[in-house]
């Protein structure tokens, strides 16, 4: 089963602290979206490994998947 993990408002991801396969905890920030001017952490749902990461840049959804 996989969680896909989506930004709560537009904006740009300015840092991405995860790598595709690493093993992630319930509420490890995981990406770091700036919105309105400031740095909102984007944490990880659930236990389990990422999938799928979306490099930094503009974004209107988030693009992460973890897989449990």
């Amino acid at each position: 089963m996989s969680v896909e993990v989506s930004a709560p408002m537009p904006g740009t991801i300015s840092e991405v602290l995860a790598s595709v396969g690493d093993e992630v905890k319930f509420d490890n920030e995981i990406i770091v979206l700036e919105a309105m001017k400031m740095n909102n952490p984007i944490c990880a749902p659930t236990n389990g490994r990422t999938l799928i990461l979306s490099g930094c840049g503009p974004c209107s959804r988030g693009g992460l998947q973890i897989t449990e």
